[in-house]
């Protein structure tokens, strides 16, 4: 990829990263074989250590909260796994539940 990464996670079995990239892509990479993960799906199980990525499955319900436009920044999991808090383009905090569900 030729764009800047702009936030990085660890699985908690270290077998696999996952990226967000300048464009708001989402990669995952399996660090055994070096090879980007093509499909999502492949991931969607993965425990991931952190939870820097203000992208993938567990923020879609946090996504969809947000006024057109907006975008989420940062984010950051609590220690116990159970919430998080995000930080959006307006600078506005919000807290959610872990993992935010999407809205049906």
């Amino acid at each position: 990829h030729n764009i800047f990464i702009m936030h990085l996670d660890w699985s908690v079995d270290s077998k696999y990263i996952q990226a967000v990239l300048g464009d708001y892509e989402i990669v995952y990479w399996d660090v055994t074989t070096g090879q980007k993960i093509k499909s999502p799906r492949l991931v969607r199980d993965i425990k991931w250590a952190t939870q820097n990525c203000p992208i993938g499955y567990p923020l879609i319900g946090a996504w969809q909260n947000l006024d057109r436009g907006d975008v989420i920044n940062v984010v950051a999991r609590s220690q116990y796994q159970d919430l998080m808090m995000i930080g959006d383009s307006k600078g506005q905090l919000r807290l959610y539940k872990w993992p935010s569900a999407p809205s049906k």
